[in-house]
């Protein structure tokens, strides 16, 4: 092998092995996300399932994605 090669098949070599991990990473990322929107799809359903009235006390304790009922009057 000429000694010039040498260098660039190491440095082809290394962006490889960079490439490699980054889809590697990336792939686990995925996953990552996947299960993200698994529990957030969850969540809307369990939110959906029923209406529940709201009041000024329980604003805050409400679940992410509740649907709610309010009643009142606009003045």
């Amino acid at each position: 092998m000429h000694p010039k090669t040498l260098p660039r098949a190491v440095f082809a070599t290394l962006l490889a092995l960079a490439g490699l991990a980054a889809c590697v990473r990336l792939g686990f990322w995925q996953l990552h996300r996947a299960d993200e929107k698994r529990d957030l799809v969850a969540q809307f359903e369990a939110g959906t399932a029923h209406t529940v009235a709201m009041t000024a006390a329980d604003a805050k304790t409400l679940p992410r994605y509740q649907q709610i009922e309010i009643r009142g009057t606009y003045d």
